[in-house]
């Protein structure tokens, strides 16, 4: 079985929160690191904007 770690940084992580992230999946073996692809937080204030610009 692969397992994958897929992240919704629009919700709140940072850049640094992702690389940390992104580096332990890579390190735990895991078989994949994904980004969701959205700019907006759902619900509540507009979150913290997109993380890829």
């Amino acid at each position: 079985m692969d397992l994958r770690i897929f992240t919704e940084p629009q919700q709140g992580a940072t850049y640094d929160d992702l690389l940390a992230v992104a580096q332990a999946a890579e390190q735990l073996g895991f078989s994949g690191f994904f980004r969701s692809d959205h700019y907006l937080h759902m619900g509540g204030d507009g979150g913290p904007g997109p993380t890829d610009a």
